[in-house]
C-alpha cells in the first residue's frame, strides 16, 4: 500500500509540472506577441530619415539644389515669354540707338567700368574707300583685294579708347591714275599686322605679278611702287583719325 501511494504521488506530481509549464510557456508566448505588436507600431528609424530629408528637401525649395529632386514641377514644364512693360521696351530701344552712335558708353555701363564693341566690318568699309583712291606720281592702287583682321572700341574706366589690327593686300599698277596707258606694270603691296602703333613705319612687301624679261625696267617698276608706302601710311593714319571720332 504505501508503494502504490508513492506512485500515485508521483505521477499527481509530475501531471501537475506538465500543466504548470505549458501555463507558463502560453504567457510567454503571449507576451512576445505583445512585443512584435509594440514593435510593429513604432515607425523604423530609415522611414524616420527618409521622411526628414524629404521634409528638409521640400522646406528649403528655391534656396538649395534639394529643390529639383523635391519639387512637383514636371521637368519639361514649358517656359512662356512674357512681355516686356513698355518702359522697358522704350530703354531698350535708347540703349541701342546709343550704342549704334559708338560715341558714348551703353546705359547698362553707367559706371564705364568695362565695355568692347566691334567695328570691324564700318573699318573694313572705310579702308576700302581711302585705300582705293591712294596714288603717286609713279604708281597707284587699282583696287584692294583683300582685308583681314578686326577693328574695337573700348570704354575703359569712363576713357574711350579706339584700336585695330588688319593684314591688307592691295593691287598696284605703275604709272600715274591720271595717265590713260593700262600697259604700266602691275603686281602686289601686302600691309602685314597694321596697326595704330606702327602708322608711321608700316611694314610693306611689293612684288611683281609677272617679270617682263627686262630686269632694269622691273626694277624700275617695283621702285616707283615702292613710292606708295608714304601715301598708303597717310591713308591709314586718316582712317584712324576718323575711327576715333566714333
Amino acid at each position: 500500500v504505501s508503494a502504490f501511494l508513492i506512485y500515485v504521488e508521483t505521477r499527481i506530481y509530475s501531471l501537475l509540472s506538465g500543466v504548470l509549464a505549458r501555463t507558463a510557456l502560453r504567457h510567454l508566448d503571449a507576451s512576445h506577441s505583445c512585443g512584435q505588436a509594440s514593435m510593429s507600431s513604432l515607425p523604423s528609424t530609415t522611414a524616420s530619415h527618409s521622411s526628414k530629408l524629404e521634409e528638409q528637401a521640400r522646406s528649403k525649395g528655391d534656396l538649395s539644389y534639394s529643390y529639383w529632386a523635391a519639387s512637383d514641377k514636371p521637368a519639361n514644364q514649358e517656359i512662356v515669354p512674357k512681355k516686356l512693360p513698355s518702359g522697358d521696351t522704350a530703354t531698350m530701344q535708347q540703349d541701342a540707338d546709343r550704342a549704334g552712335s559708338q560715341h558714348t558708353a551703353s546705359t547698362w555701363n553707367s559706371a564705364g567700368t568695362f565695355e568692347e564693341r566691334d567695328v570691324t566690318e564700318w573699318a573694313k568699309q572705310q579702308l576700302q574707300s581711302v585705300l582705293a583712291s591712294t596714288s603717286s606720281s609713279n604708281a597707284h592702287i587699282l583696287k584692294v583685294n583683300s582685308i583681314t583682321g578686326h577693328a574695337n572700341i573700348w570704354f575703359i574706366r569712363g576713357k574711350k579708347r579706339h584700336g585695330f589690327e588688319f593684314n591688307i593686300e592691295l593691287a598696284w599698277q605703275a604709272g600715274s591714275r591720271d595717265s590713260s596707258s593700262s600697259d604700266g606694270a602691275k603686281g602686289t603691296v601686302t600691309i602685314s599686322d597694321a596697326s595704330p602703333d606702327d602708322l608711321d613705319d608700316l611694314h610693306m612687301e611689293f612684288k611683281l605679278d609677272k617679270a617682263s624679261g627686262d630686269a632694269a625696267a622691273d626694277e624700275a617698276a617695283l621702285q616707283a611702287a615702292k613710292q606708295l608706302k608714304q601715301p598708303l601710311e597717310e591713308a591709314l593714319a586718316s582712317f584712324y583719325s576718323e575711327m576715333k571720332t566714333k
